[in-house]
């Protein structure tokens, strides 16, 4: 692994001891296995979940975009053709205009045929679509939830996973300083969506006592 400074002025996470993580206390050591970002935080090394961390990130940011202005939308490079049998069309018809208020313009191109045409901005276009587009049927197949913020939960974490920085893709200094400070400014830092930690961390002196320095 390389090593970076990694220098950021906002807070890195909530509060979750007596004193607070800061952004500005921790040192980059570089990226485990292309999985786990690496810090060094005063007295503790903290691991950073890339891909539950970039999750938590993208699904707040299309729930506030829902919440307050409106979802922005960009065309797909080019529309996805989705096939489904009779009875996944069925389902799929009941929760388009749930995935239009998020910015997901899914519409009939035949009896059992669908063309995703627009994708929100604000989560980057992924070749995952198709898997985001089955998860969510899915997810609503045998029973759709009543209450919107349930429905809306359930389709911006299946697109957030799909669009997020996956295990396995490289990451530069750059992009984890940013992905650092926009963790930081989430209402809910500590997990993703689905309720993964985003972080682990492990104190210099449970590193000592595994090592029989103490």
């Amino acid at each position: 692994m390389t090593q970076a400074p990694l220098t950021m002025s906002a807070e890195f996470f909530a509060p979750t001891h007596a004193t607070s993580l800061k952004a500005s206390d921790m040192r980059y050591l570089g990226q485990f296995q292309k999985v786990y970002l690496l810090f060094e935080q005063g007295e503790e090394l903290l691991l950073v979940d890339q891909h539950a961390a970039s999750e938590r990130i993208l699904y707040e940011r299309l729930l506030t975009q829902v919440s307050t202005e409106g979802v922005a939308r960009q065309a797909l490079l080019a529309p996805l053709i989705w096939d489904v049998s009779p009875d996944q069309a069925e389902t799929i018809r009941t929760i388009i205009p749930d995935l239009q208020k998020l910015g997901f313009s899914l519409e009939e191109f035949g009896p059992q045929s669908f063309a995703l045409k627009e994708w929100p901005v604000v989560l980057p276009e992924t070749k995952h679509v198709k898997r985001f587009l089955e998860e969510i049927l899915d997810s609503f197949q045998n029973e759709k939830p009543s209450v919107t913020t349930d429905i809306q939960h359930r389709i911006a974490a299946s697109a957030a996973c799909r669009a997020a920085v996956m295990a396995g893709d490289p990451i530069s200094s750059l992009e984890v300083a940013r992905l650092i400070e926009d963790l930081s400014a989430c209402d809910r830092p500590m997990t993703c969506p689905h309720g993964r930690p985003t972080h682990i961390r492990q104190p210099m002196a449970d590193l000592h006592r595994r090592f029989r320095r103490t």
